[in-house]
């Protein structure tokens, strides 16, 4: 008689799975993504209908955000010109200018560090795929 080996799932897991299927993650990218069978993939998300999202729209979504934070950073470009008329720095108080540069030096912190992050998941996609692509050579 043979047992048969069942995996539990921490609910967390399987709820982050649903979650980025429902916004047109495919199930072989959720395969990859989590190191979980297809065949669990599937049964967690049998019933689910269509994702929310679909691929399509993801990519839509994703370059009108490209789109939208290079705009951001233009617009702050601009401020940041205007800012360096000493016409206009000498008629801010050093309360209001002081606000004005800190909050302007704290935006563009997260700015920079939300690249950064983008970065690292983009390595870390990329290390996933190469190393999926280098095992079906096999």
């Amino acid at each position: 008689m043979t047992q048969s080996h069942t995996t539990v799932y921490d609910p967390r897991i399987k709820a982050k799975v649903i979650a980025d299927y429902q916004v047109g993650t495919s199930q072989l990218a959720l395969v990859r993504k989590y190191d979980i069978p297809r065949t669990t993939i599937r049964q967690w998300t049998k019933g689910l209908g269509q994702p929310l999202v679909t691929a399509e729209i993801k990519r839509q979504i994703d370059a009108e955000v490209v789109k939208l934070t290079f705009t951001a950073i233009r617009s702050l470009r601009a401020i940041l010109r205007h800012a360096r008329n000493p016409d206009w720095l000498q008629e801010q108080s050093a309360h209001d200018l002081g606000v004005f540069f800190g909050i302007t030096a704290d935006k563009l912190t997260a700015v920079l560090a939300a690249f950064e992050r983008g970065q690292e998941i983009q390595d870390a996609i990329d290390a996933v795929e190469s190393s999926s692509s280098s095992d079906s050579n096999i």
